[in-house]
């Protein structure tokens, strides 16, 4: 279907950029198989997350064959909002982020790629500090982490929330 040429322009067009997102794919494909590092840090193993971070570790380690300067790679990990086991989610949830990040920048630093790099974890979800009875409830703010060579770390930004309940944070 994407090989032929359509009268109607919206189906040749549809084609036309069909076929480009095609080879385009085809083509990251062969490059980024052909990259198999044996990182010395192994990824988590559970859900996603893990598998996302080593792809975008081997992504970037393969970004000037595939002509990129500047990328952005996106991955989430949800599963955080759970009313009835705070405690327990949020636990796995932060041992999943941590040893992560731990073994993306590991991967980063065996391919020499340590200070070209900057990683960006964000969120906007929060809970509040009182119970509801099963957990709590949401909240605002969220955190945000930024890590890598590049950046002049060790510093917290902003002011820390007074955690008095009943107080006026």
């Amino acid at each position: 279907l994407v090989d032929q040429t359509y009268r109607n322009l919206m189906r040749d067009s549809f084609s036309t950029y069909t076929r480009g997102a095609i080879d385009a794919q085809m083509a990251f494909k062969s490059i980024y198989d052909a990259h198999t590092p044996n990182y010395s840090v192994a990824f988590p193993s559970y859900g996603r997350f893990g598998s996302e971070l080593q792809a975008a570790a081997r992504t970037i380690a393969v970004r000037n064959q595939l002509g990129l300067k500047r990328s952005t790679i996106f991955i989430e990990l949800g599963g955080w909002d759970d009313h009835n086991q705070n405690r327990t989610v949020t636990l796995d949830r932060l041992k999943q982020v941590s040893q992560g990040l731990y073994a993306f920048q590991k991967a980063l630093q065996q391919e020499g790629l340590e200070d070209e790099v900057v990683t960006f974890v964000s969120s906007d979800f929060g809970r509040k500090l009182p119970g509801n009875g099963r957990g709590s409830d949401h909240a605002w703010g969220g955190n945000t982490m930024v890590m890598g060579e590049p950046v002049d770390g060790g510093k917290v930004y902003g002011t820390f929330p007074d955690l008095t309940l009943g107080g006026d944070d």
